[in-house]
């Protein structure tokens, strides 16, 4: 069975939710995962959130950073303080770059009819010749941006590889899809898009 090549944080801030614990306080010691663990729920509770941050970090499995042997990575400790999930998973099939963080943002496998389609790992072409994941499967892929988006959120992406700018090209402006949720906040889907070097 393939490796999957890429771990992604997902942490979502409450809002206007039930109240989040205290934060503990700032100690050397391993942390457990049942220390890690957000309180469960009750069954009536319905949590709103504010943001919702989607961290990657390519070619870093999970099991690097969810044993108590990791005390040392401070940094990945904190952000695994509030609800989160080391359990996302993209297309086992192909653990390359870009085909797998398209499929982290649109929920679809690679390859097959319900997936995106998009399987090459570098610079796209510009948009005006195919460089989206709609021109190249031939239909709209809908994405977490679109979700996002079209329920008001502000939407952000930062990368560090140019390659990302399939991300850009495929849900801003005319490429990405009217708004069919409340008020029309446009096509545009990113708001905010940086590469970062």
């Amino acid at each position: 069975m393939p490796v999957c090549l890429t771990a992604a944080i997902l942490l979502a801030l409450a809002a206007d939710g039930p109240a989040a614990p205290a934060a503990p306080a700032v100690t050397t010691a391993p942390v457990t995962a049942a220390a890690a663990a957000p309180p469960a729920l009750p069954a009536n509770a319905t949590a709103k959130f504010d943001h919702v941050i989607l961290i990657s970090v390519d070619g870093l499995r999970p099991d690097a950073i969810d044993g108590p042997e990791d005390g040392d990575l401070a940094g990945f400790r904190r952000m695994l303080r509030g609800p989160h999930t080391l359990q996302a998973r993209s297309d086992a099939d192909l653990t390359v770059t870009l085909p797998n963080h398209m499929s982290m943002i649109t929920g679809r496998p690679v390859g097959g009819p319900n997936g995106h389609g998009w399987t090459e790992n570098e610079d796209p072409p510009a948009a005006r010749h195919g460089g989206t994941l709609h021109k190249h499967k031939g239909s709209y892929v809908a994405s977490m941006f679109d979700v996002a988006h079209d329920e008001g959120a502000l939407t952000t992406v930062v990368a560090t590889k140019t390659k990302f700018t399939l991300t850009i090209q495929s849900y801003e402006n005319d490429e990405g899809d009217p708004d069919r949720s409340g008020r029309d906040d446009g096509r545009n889907k990113i708001d905010i898009f940086a590469l970062a070097h």
